[in-house]
């Protein structure tokens, strides 16, 4: 049985590599628009977020914050979520953009280069183990929620990262506006209880989390499982587009490596 700080620690890895996938997107002058995830896919290297948190942003305006330093805290409270930092913003510098309304999901191409001196680190879903359509119950998000945001400016914002740990939930046939059980899953989102918010939490990667193999020190593996595009705030539910049905339309977009 790991001990407590054997646990920590693990948790503390976990959160570290997820977080390193994860973008903040923002638009000029600043103003919180979602997350992203950073991935690669037939050799480019692109954003991958729900097309909603896009769509009225032009390429020119729109701006993203990489991974920082500072030390995330898992399912923090609703009292704390103002304890947030500050971002620096950079120009996403758009090479092209492509979306696909019906299932939410946009893909913003961008060159490697421009996020070079950052912690960021790209996905590569390619070489992503082959998943089957049962979803495991240890699921792990990272986003930006709106409600974590503060106003430190004229025109500056502050953001807190949150982090969740939870499980998914079985469909029950009830009716939830745009869900397709063929290309999404339902997952829990028990802060909502605590008055937090959701929104900004659109365009989040849903990771699967294993142990490395071959591993003389325990380190995490993680698994893309999804991209959450919506939230049902009365039943405090997330709706995630299947990794599948995002590799789908990567391929269809971009094709596949040589």
């Amino acid at each position: 049985m790991p001990t407590f700080d054997e646990q920590k620690h693990a948790a503390e890895a976990v959160i570290e590599r997820v977080h390193s996938h994860t973008v903040m997107l923002a638009g000029y002058p600043p103003y919180f628009l979602g997350t992203a995830i950073a991935l690669c896919f037939a050799g480019q290297y692109l954003f991958l977020t729900a097309e909603h948190v896009v769509k009225d942003v032009p390429d020119s305006e729109l701006q993203f914050s990489p991974k920082h330093c500072a030390s995330l805290n898992v399912n923090e409270p609703s009292r704390n979520r103002f304890q947030n930092r500050t971002f620096k913003l950079t120009p996403l510098g758009v090479i092209r953009r492509f979306s696909d309304a019906s299932v939410d999901i946009a893909g913003l191409v961008i060159s490697r280069e421009h996020c070079s001196g950052t912690e960021l680190r790209f996905y590569d879903l390619e070489s992503s183990p082959m998943l089957s359509r049962t979803i495991p119950t240890n699921l792990v998000t990272c986003g930006y929620p709106q409600d974590g945001g503060k106003r430190i400016g004229p025109a500056a914002w502050s953001y807190s990262p949150h982090v969740l740990f939870t499980k998914p939930v079985a469909y029950k046939r009830q009716f939830l506006e745009g869900f397709k059980p063929r290309t999404n899953f339902l997952m829990n989102f028990a802060p909502g209880s605590d008055g937090r918010d959701a929104r900004g939490f659109s365009g989040s990667g849903v990771w699967h989390v294993t142990r490395s193999q071959n591993a003389s020190v325990w380190s995490p593996r993680i698994s893309l499982r999804g991209m959450i595009v919506h939230h049902y705030k009365s039943s405090h539910l997330l709706s995630v587009v299947r990794v599948a049905r995002v590799a789908s339309f990567l391929k269809s977009k971009l094709g596949r490596v040589a």
